[in-house]
């Protein structure tokens, strides 16, 4: 069968993901930081990103979806744990 291609609207997931975040989704679903998170399948990014960007579908939602969830994690998840490691070596803590 097949696939019809998509027209892509002009949402915003759209937008940031062609014009403002291009570069920083480029290195935040990269296949090191993917792979290293360890949550997400980096092939099935990529098929995403191929049939997206092919207009066979639109996967912008998804994907920026994917964006908005490893860059929560940057900000909140990886940092509280720098700041654990932090408290542990100022007060000589052990866990």
């Amino acid at each position: 069968m097949k696939e019809a291609r998509v027209k892509k609207l002009e949402t915003l997931e759209n937008l940031c993901l062609s014009h403002h975040l291009k570069d920083q989704s480029s290195d935040l679903l990269s296949e090191e930081s993917v792979k290293n998170r360890g949550i997400f399948d980096y092939q099935g990014i990529q098929a995403l990103r191929q049939k997206s960007s092919s207009g066979r579908l639109d996967c912008s939602y998804v994907l920026f979806t994917l964006l908005c969830v490893e860059i929560w994690l940057r900000k909140f998840y990886d940092r509280c744990w720098i700041f654990v490691d932090f408290m542990l070596d100022r007060f000589s803590m052990k866990i």
